[in-house]
């Protein structure tokens, strides 16, 4: 015959609360993540795979390490607190692949996907304008690949040159076709000559560079005034110095009014209109303002950023309202490799004007933002965002 068990209250009750603790304790630490990696190409598993997670996001970031098996698989554990989680993978011999996706992404609910490519070695030398060697010059690689998913972080490819001003980079794909490298240095400007892949594959590349010299001085105000902003420059000459002053007027600083971005959403966009009403005749501007988190940027108006995507404006205009002349935006920074991109926060104007006998009415002005925003590490797909802003059309004045 079974014999029933009995709890005293009490005991009962602390059971089910160590229980209960138990629960909300596994809940905090995460879940399992299951990682995939083959070769690219054959699919072919690959076993010995290094892959570290890491947890951001949270009061302190949290990193765990495990290596692939035989079938190219590991498991890791998450922290679901965390807002962002980064995933490298690395082998000796591969090119070393980054993941950054949310920590609640859906996509995690499912093995990710890491296809290594095999690395080859490319490099070369560089020398100023007098045939000697430079060292300290700072050497990045840039080739094309995938814009989603798991990537080839650029930071693992760049190099330094030595004493001899050689370098070599040991983790650019084997077989890519296109390689292009950026050389800079504080003392020396390169000559952007670009070397051939096989001169790179053969490291028999030789990029040529030229002292140049270090400027300071003041920045002043119209008002003669040393600006907040301003800094010193100096130029210098073996033995001869001279200073100098630039002069220019101050701009009042752009006031923020679109939503601030994250890096799970890197870039916030709103628009509006400077007036809220304009008379038959009468002139105004829309103004589009793109904010863009941190490390990220996105590219100039300049159509000419291949394989990446400008950022373009398509402008959508009711009866009563036409555009005066072209979208302008502020100037634009150059990256390393001289393609221009805005950081932190970029506003776009366009003149529009009622014209003469417009009907009054309130009018909806309709904007197509595409952009791409990209960091050192990755960059994703060209995104659209529409945004619209209205404006009235106010009676004509009476004489």
């Amino acid at each position: 015959m079974a014999r029933a068990v009995v709890f005293p209250c009490s005991r009962f009750i602390g059971v089910m609360f160590a229980c209960a603790l138990i629960l909300t304790l596994s809940a905090a630490v995460g879940a399992d993540l299951t990682v995939k990696v083959t070769e690219a190409g054959t699919d072919t598993p690959m076993a010995g795979a290094v892959v570290t997670v890491t947890t951001l996001g949270t009061e302190k970031a949290v990193s765990q390490e495990e290596t692939s098996d035989s079938a190219g698989t590991c498991r890791l554990s998450i922290d679901a607190n965390g807002e962002l989680l980064r995933l490298d993978v690395k082998r000796s011999g591969w090119c070393p692949l980054r993941l950054e996706i949310p920590a609640q992404s859906p996509a995690l609910a499912g093995p990710l996907s890491f296809p290594m490519k095999r690395a080859g070695t490319f490099g070369g030398s560089i020398r100023d304008e007098f045939g000697k060697p430079v060292a300290g010059a700072h050497v990045s690689a840039n080739f094309p690949q995938r814009l989603t998913g798991a990537h080839i972080p650029l930071d693992d490819l760049n190099a330094t040159s030595d004493a001899q001003g050689k370098w070599e980079s040991d983790f650019v794909p084997a077989a890519t076709e296109l390689l292009r490298i950026t050389v800079t240095h504080p003392d020396y400007a390169w000559d952007g000559n670009q070397p051939s892949r096989e001169e790179l594959a053969a490291k028999s590349a030789v990029c040529r560079m030229q002292s140049v010299l270090a400027l300071s001085g003041r920045v002043v105000g119209p008002d003669g005034q040393t600006t907040a902003l301003s800094r010193t420059f100096k130029a210098t000459e073996k033995d001869a110095a001279f200073d100098f002053e630039l002069k220019g007027a101050s701009s009042p600083q752009e006031k923020l009014f679109a939503p601030e971005p994250t890096r799970a959403e890197p870039v916030r966009a709103a628009m509006q209109a400077s007036a809220d009403s304009v008379t038959p005749g009468g002139q105004f501007e829309v103004l589009v303002q793109a904010r863009v988190f941190s490390d990220f940027h996105i590219y100039g108006l300049d159509p000419k950023v291949s394989p990446f995507s400008p950022t373009s404006l398509k402008l959508t205009l009711p009866d009563g309202l036409e555009a005066v002349g072209d979208w302008t935006g502020p100037s634009p920074a150059r990256d390393k490799a001289g393609v221009e991109i805005y950081t932190g926060a970029a506003v776009f104007r366009r003149a529009l004007k009622a014209r003469a006998g417009a009907a009054p009415k309130k009018c909806s002005i309709g904007v197509e933002l595409e952009y791409q925003v990209c960091n050192d590490d990755m960059c994703y797909p060209a995104r659209k965002v529409e945004l619209a802003a209205t404006v009235e059309i106010a009676a004509a004045r009476q004489p």
